[in-house]
């Protein structure tokens, strides 16, 4: 069982943390430990309430336009007849965006086979030709998502059972491209947690495009980590060299490091080519 998500809109966002506060569920982690969300547990179960949806990048148009949407789609949410509960729901629209970003998000961070079902599940009830043309593909167009969309349903169609009646607006997809998503999908295991541990490697690599790209994912990482430059600002500048000295401690604390790091560039190039080809990331 993985964790629950919950999307509330950001002037509802202390009132639920409240509501479940009192209702007994606790905090992980401190608050500030994601900027999208907060998670909490209960029963051996955990809850996120996020003030975000997962990979929607807010940093450019693509991005503010997708969540102009959903934050839409919240103010105009559908009630469903859930076993005798009615639950608010986001229209068939902004709830297919979410399922995506959600796939956008995982690709990098460890996807497992219950995102893409739950995208199948989706596909299979609510986009089929006549939605898809009319709706879906203006919106997944113009946030450069079209063909990630594609790609993933095609690959739905070639090795998991998804349909192709009135489903045909997927049909020009690369079927080879769709032959190694799978691949990686698999690979990946349960959520990513089968590679977590010797994939790291690999992913940094596979994240970035440019040098400039580069800096700022090691100054991120560095801001992230290093509890000596989050006290005092002074050392904020330098955070960038505090992530590659632990990345290379880390390597050389790892058999054969050398052998090891060629192995991560190799996977991290193979990994950049099919996200290009996806047309992820670029932004």
């Amino acid at each position: 069982m993985g964790d629950i998500d919950f999307l509330v809109g950001k002037s509802d966002f202390q009132r639920a943390y409240q509501l479940m506060k009192d209702n007994g569920y606790q905090l992980m982690y401190e608050e500030n430990h994601s900027k999208n969300h907060i998670t909490l547990h209960k029963n051996g179960f955990m809850f996120e309430i996020h003030h975000q949806p997962v990979g929607v990048l807010d940093d450019c148009k693509e991005g503010e336009y997708l969540l102009e949407l959903i934050w839409n789609g919240i103010e105009n949410a559908e009630i469903a007849d859930v076993d005798f509960c009615r639950v608010p729901m986001l229209p068939w629209l902004q709830n297919g965006i979410v399922l995506l970003t959600h796939i956008v998000r995982h690709l990098k961070t460890g996807i497992g086979l219950r995102h893409i079902i739950d995208w199948m599940m989706y596909v299979n009830s609510k986009l089929h030709d006549d939605n898809w043309y009319g709706s879906m593909r203006p919106v997944l167009e113009k946030a450069g998502l079209e063909t990630m969309t594609k790609s993933v349903t095609r690959m739905c169609q070639l090795y998991l059972g998804l349909s192709e009646n009135e489903i045909t607006w997927c049909s020009d997809a690369d079927e080879s491209v769709c032959g190694d998503l799978i691949s990686y999908i698999i690979m990946q295991g349960n959520f990513g947690r089968k590679v977590l541990m010797q994939d790291k490697g690999a992913r940094i690599v596979g994240e970035v495009h440019n040098p400039i790209q580069f800096f700022k994912l090691l100054q991120e990482k560095g801001l992230a980590r290093w509890e000596l430059a989050q006290k005092h600002p002074v050392f904020k500048c330098v955070a960038w060299l505090y992530t590659i000295c632990r990345y290379i401690k880390k390597s050389l604390q790892r058999k054969a490091p050398v052998k090891t790091l060629v192995a991560d560039v190799k996977a991290g190039k193979d990994r950049r080519k099919l996200f290009d080809e996806l047309e992820l990331y670029q932004k």
